[in-house]
């Protein structure tokens, strides 16, 4: 808890939006880091600073937690992590959540808006990729 609240001052320290004088929130910055994370591997070119590393250590994070239990949340397996899983098709979909729910970015937690992406991208039942 003493960690996630030091993680939150500094992102609000750090990250303030000169443009509308108002503080972008975690999930906005984490969004904002995975943006730049895709546009960068497009363009052949390396993502810096602190957004990016905050979206792919959430995002690897996730998926290592989530291997290293078996895919279980709650009791039952919900995901199967592929064992060449890469991060960036995790990064790719959380853009596109952004994109078309909007209001996730509002409402849910950095690692809440991970958890969906991969979900959704590694449910046990569709096919991987």
């Amino acid at each position: 808890m003493r960690y996630q609240a030091l993680v939150g001052i500094t992102m609000l320290t750090c990250c303030n939006s000169a443009v509308t004088g108002k503080a972008p929130t975690p999930t906005e910055e984490f969004v904002s880091g995975c943006k730049t994370v895709v546009e960068a591997i497009d363009e052949g070119k390396s993502a810096e600073g602190f957004n990016p590393g905050f979206c792919l250590g959430i995002v690897v994070g996730m998926l290592d937690g989530l291997d290293a239990a078996g895919g279980v949340v709650n009791g039952v397996k919900r995901v199967c992590i592929p064992q060449d899983r890469d991060a960036m098709v995790i990064v790719r979909k959380i853009v596109a959540i952004s994109v078309e729910q909007p209001e996730l970015v509002k409402e849910a937690k950095p690692s809440v808006l991970a958890a969906i992406a991969v979900i959704q991208k590694f449910t046990c039942d569709q096919p991987q990729g």
